[in-house]
């Protein structure tokens, strides 16, 4: 004889046992799992050397997002207005002046877009002015340089010191649209009478001295027209001061010009 025979164990047995040990390992991970949900008494689970780590505050989103992409959808909306204004007013002229009248509206596009990142965003919705020319301060009604080449402008603030729920530069896109379409108005009345460098010139003169200040009169809450209690929801009120005076003004000046 080898030896003692082991003693046979039966499957009931060997299945007894599995159970038990499964059941003992869910009741232990069942309490680990409270363990790890209940807040520790302690102030940190291990011992730490030094300051204490001040956690950072959870970074706000200042505008709402909701607000932001109905304001880019409007703009989406503005801008197909200036292909409109090419086609229309195209229609209304010479066959042979079509392109000219479609590349006026092309040329405006990018000159107040060249204009308005550079200075035109700060001119309108920046700070008033101030110049000291002696010992007095004087507020001009014009935005200062604060804002030039979108500086300050960012993505997750609103507009007027986080009081506005629209992202800052979703704001300044939508007022581009508007800048835009003022001169393609304009251009009808000079449409295939200037060479494209000429209007170039004219497009951001224009719009700097013209457009712009009337923009902060109006849309800016240190204008004057803004401090009366002006409403102007869609720009009718902008384009009534800057666009017909002026327009008129203009269109003399270059008939006279090309006479």
């Amino acid at each position: 004889n080898d030896g003692p025979v082991p003693p046979r164990t039966s499957r009931r047995t060997t299945a007894m046992g599995g159970a038990v040990r499964a059941n003992a390992a869910l009741i232990l991970l069942s309490r680990l799992a409270l363990t790890v949900a209940q807040p520790s008494p302690y102030p940190t689970p291990f011992p730490t050397f030094g300051p204490t780590p001040v956690p950072s505050p959870a970074p706000t989103w200042g505008a709402n997002r909701g607000a932001t992409a109905i304001v880019l959808f409007s703009t989406a909306i503005i801008c197909l207005i200036v292909p409109g204004l090419g086609l229309y007013h195209a229609g209304l002229s010479r066959s042979l002046d079509a392109v000219n009248a479609i590349a006026m509206k092309i040329i405006a596009l990018a000159a107040v877009a060249f204009q308005w990142f550079l200075v035109g965003w700060t001119l309108c919705f920046s700070g008033a002015m101030h110049i000291r020319p002696f010992s007095h301060t004087y507020q001009l009604e014009i935005g200062s340089l604060q804002r030039m080449l979108l500086w300050d402008t960012r993505v997750d603030e609103g507009m007027w010191d986080g009081k506005s729920h629209v992202s800052q530069r979703a704001y300044c896109i939508f007022q581009l649209s508007f800048a835009i379409i003022a001169p393609c108005l304009l251009s009808s009345a000079v449409a295939c009478r200037l060479r494209p460098v000429p209007w170039f010139i004219f497009v951001l003169l224009w719009t700097t001295f013209v457009y712009d200040p009337v923009v902060f009169w109006v849309w800016n809450y240190e204008g004057w027209l803004y401090r009366y209690g002006v409403i102007d929801y869609a720009g009718a009120l902008v384009r009534a001061c800057a666009l017909r005076p002026s327009s008129g003004l203009s269109i003399t000046t270059h008939a006279r010009a090309l006479h």
